[in-house]
């Protein structure tokens, strides 16, 4: 039986050098010369594409057209646009070059198909045995896996022999970004702001807002959003874009409504002392590493402004 690998390069950086390990590791994964392998790219210019196709048998490039509000795509968007595709394709391994996307990504789709996954992978002793790392590079050993279709992520060094006698097939899928699993099933709005100290849902502003435009929006999203009411961190009222009644934090207000939504805000001690008594906490932050995710129940990597606007499109495209 033919053997199709799929290959999955989703990331621009390194992409040469990624799809070098990933032919490479594909050469030992095979069990016959009638083994095809496709490559999943992600918009993928022509340059690439040409190089690529002196590697692989069949290349697939997933072309993504930004929308208004989103213009990044994220793993979740990865994932999506994949499953589609991977249900057409008789596969028996799915390979990676490792980041944390692809662990993201490879664990979704490990599960989704109830495939065997196999991640740090550094070396192949043959196609059924795997050298992995472990505790950080402390420990190495072999495994092999259990299932007929596994995910692969590989980390070691892997180059090609083969080059292919014919140049791959390519083929383009076009889709444009989706509010993916998100709709909005009622829209409601609400006539008078509600006040810090009764309002359900508290939208507060951060450092990240740094001009009057920018808190429009918010107070132009809090208008849709029945029983909200809008707040900020202490360096907006020492810039003077809100006012000090907004403030919350160990020197403004404390609240605890039963959703406070933290916009750009970093987490700092005193502020988190205002708002540690809400029921349930949303951080909106580009920053992975703001302190306030510590503190959250949903923790969003995102940029303050395009998450804003994929938030008022939703509810505008009720």
């Amino acid at each position: 039986m033919t053997q199709n690998i799929v290959l999955i390069v989703h990331e621009n950086e390194k992409k040469e050098e990624s799809l070098e390990k990933l032919c490479g590791f594909t050469e030992l994964l095979a069990e016959t010369k009638n083994s095809k392998s496709t490559l999943i790219l992600f918009n993928a210019d022509e340059s690439f594409i040409i190089k690529a196709s002196q590697k692989v048998d069949k290349i697939i490039n997933i072309k993504i057209d930004p929308t208004e509000f989103r213009s990044e795509l994220t793993s979740l968007d990865r994932i999506n646009y994949l499953t589609e595709i991977l249900k057409d394709i008789n596969f028996s391994s799915i390979a990676f070059d490792q980041s944390i996307k692809s662990l993201e990504i490879g664990g979704f789709l490990s599960g989704y198909f109830k495939i065997g996954i196999i991640t740090d992978i550094i070396a192949a002793k043959n196609n059924t045995t795997f050298s992995r790392e472990a505790f950080q590079s402390k420990l190495i050993f072999d495994v092999s896996p259990e299932t007929s279709q596994n995910v692969f992520i590989i980390s070691g060094q892997f180059k090609q022999g083969i080059k292919k006698e014919k140049k791959a097939v390519v083929i383009e899928k076009n889709y444009t970004i989706q509010n993916l699993g998100v709709k909005c099933i009622k829209k409601d709005s609400r006539k008078t702001e509600s006040s810090l100290d009764d309002a359900k849902i508290i939208l507060s502003a951060g450092r990240a807002f740094t001009d009057k435009p920018a808190i429009e929006k918010i107070f132009s999203l809090s208008k849709d959003i029945p029983d909200s009411a809008v707040a900020c961190s202490r360096p907006l009222v020492d810039s003077g874009l809100m006012e000090y009644s907004r403030q919350v934090g160990i020197t403004g207000r404390s609240v605890s409504p039963q959703v406070y939504i933290a916009f750009g805000i970093s987490g700092s001690t005193q502020h988190l002392y205002g708002m540690k008594n809400s029921e349930f906490i949303i951080s909106v932050n580009k920053d992975v590493n703001a302190a306030i995710f510590n503190y959250s129940d949903i923790c969003i990597v995102d940029d303050i402004e395009d998450f804003m606007k994929a938030f008022q499109s939703i509810i505008n495209n009720n």
